[in-house]
């Protein structure tokens, strides 16, 4: 990488550690975005571990959003924005890790990069429908990763308490949520268990567009999984 580039990474850091002493954002990122972005996922061979994690530290408190990184810094990554704690993908960090801040999920911690990267691939796969209903529409696309990942997904959702903010009293909409809810209706005991879990909550159980994309998930998948 250019040292001028490098320095520019510097630069970054230095301003937005200035600004968030100061309860503030700092100035560089909206000037130089177009040039700062592409430069993070190389940035592992030019920067230390400290200030790497920096960079990572305030991308996500400009961005709300995971930078994009090489695959061996998972684990930096991770450790950084649990660190943060944000409001934000915490239904789905907390999957890709197998962990929160404060507690390893029931079916275990993500120990390599490979692992992580299947996870964050399978998100991804999700975000790639435009909504839900259209999710749904390709249910056959995620039956082998059900088998996979039916019982992490369960556990991620319950860990955030089916909630996408800390706050816990929004109804999800996203397609992370949906996609997780879609691998746990592949196993029958695993959706009595969810389903009937967020039909006692009483935020869920009032919201009917949350009650018909249950009942839609499960008709999607019993379309598959009936035999004839």
């Amino acid at each position: 990488m250019p040292k001028d580039n490098v320095q520019l990474l510097h630069r970054f850091i230095t301003d937005e550690e200035a600004a968030m002493a100061e309860g503030r954002v700092g100035t560089l990122w909206d000037k130089e975005r177009a040039r700062i972005a592409p430069l993070v996922k190389r940035a592992f061979r030019e920067l230390s571990p400290n200030d790497r994690k920096a960079l990572y530290l305030h991308l996500m408190r400009r961005t709300k959003r995971l930078p994009d990184v090489a695959l061996s810094e998972f684990w930096d990554l991770g450790e950084v924005y649990l660190d943060l704690d944000p409001d934000w993908d915490r239904i789905g960090m907390t999957f890709r890790l197998g962990r929160s801040k404060s507690e390893v999920l029931p079916s275990g911690f993500v120990k390599d990069a490979k692992e992580y990267a299947a996870r964050d691939k399978l998100l991804s796969r999700f975000s790639g429908f435009p909504d839900p209903e259209k999710l749904r529409m390709r249910a056959a696309k995620f039956k082998k990763d059900a088998a996979s990942y039916g019982r992490v997904a369960l556990d991620a959702l319950r860990h955030c308490g089916f909630s996408e903010t800390k706050g816990g009293n929004d109804i999800p909409t996203s397609n992370t949520y949906w996609g997780l809810i879609l691998l746990v209706a592949f196993d029958p005991t695993l959706r009595l268990d969810c389903f009937e879990e967020l039909r006692s909550i009483e935020a869920f159980a009032g919201d009917t567009d949350h009650e018909q994309g249950l009942q839609a998930t499960a008709a999607a998948v019993d379309a598959l999984t009936k035999k004839p």
